[in-house]
C-alpha cells in the first residue's frame, strides 16, 4: 500500500513524496515514485472536453456549455438589473492538456454565446465571461467558471474596471 499527499490535478501526476506500508507503519520512501512510461505523449486515461463531464451535468464542449447558457439566462429575471448566473468551478481535475482543453473550450463557448446575443439584438440581455484567478499559478485552479450578467448592471464584472463590458 501506498499513498501520496499533494495539490494536484491529477492523482498520476504525483511523483511524491510516497508514504508507503511497511508491514508495520506507513513510512516515507523517497524511493517509491510514480513515473509517466511517456510523459511526451497522450496518458491512457485522457479524455477530450467531449468525453468530459462538468459540474453542471453537461459535456466539456463548447456546444453543449452554450446550450447551458442559453438555458440558465431564459430563467434569469431580466427586470433585475442585479441578476446574474455563476457557473462556478473551484478547480479542474485533469492533466495541463486536459484543463488548457477544457479551458479553450471555456472561452470558445463564451464567445460564441455572446455572438449569437449579439446577432439576436441583445437577446437575451445576459452577456457572458470566463472568470479567471489571475493569482493562482496552478493550471487547475486558474478557472473560476462562467457568469452570466448584463453589461452596465450592478453585477457586470467590468464595472470593477471603471467601464462596463463591451459585449
Amino acid at each position: 500500500w501506498a499513498y501520496a499527499r499533494g495539490d494536484l490535478g491529477h492523482p498520476a501526476l504525483s511523483r511524491g513524496p510516497w508514504t508507503i506500508w511497511d508491514g508495520h507503519n506507513h513510512v516515507s520512501d523517497n524511493n517509491f515514485a510514480c513515473n509517466l512510461a511517456h510523459p511526451a505523449s497522450t496518458p491512457p486515461w485522457h479524455r477530450d472536453p467531449t468525453q468530459r463531464m462538468v459540474c453542471a451535468g453537461v459535456t466539456g464542449d463548447a456546444d453543449s456549455v452554450v446550450f447551458l447558457l442559453h438555458s440558465i439566462a431564459s430563467v434569469l429575471d431580466a427586470s433585475k438589473k442585479d441578476s446574474f448566473g455563476l457557473l462556478h468551478g473551484a478547480w479542474t481535475n485533469g492533466t495541463q492538456v486536459e484543463v488548457e482543453q477544457l479551458h479553450t473550450q471555456l472561452l470558445e463557448a463564451a464567445r460564441i454565446y455572446n455572438d449569437q446575443r449579439r446577432m439576436a439584438g441583445n437577446v437575451p440581455v445576459f452577456a457572458a465571461c470566463v472568470l479567471w484567478r489571475t493569482a493562482a499559478t496552478q493550471y487547475w485552479l486558474q478557472c473560476d467558471g462562467i457568469m452570466l450578467f448584463q453589461p452596465g448592471g450592478y453585477a457586470d464584472p467590468f464595472r470593477a474596471f471603471g467601464a462596463p463590458a463591451n459585449l
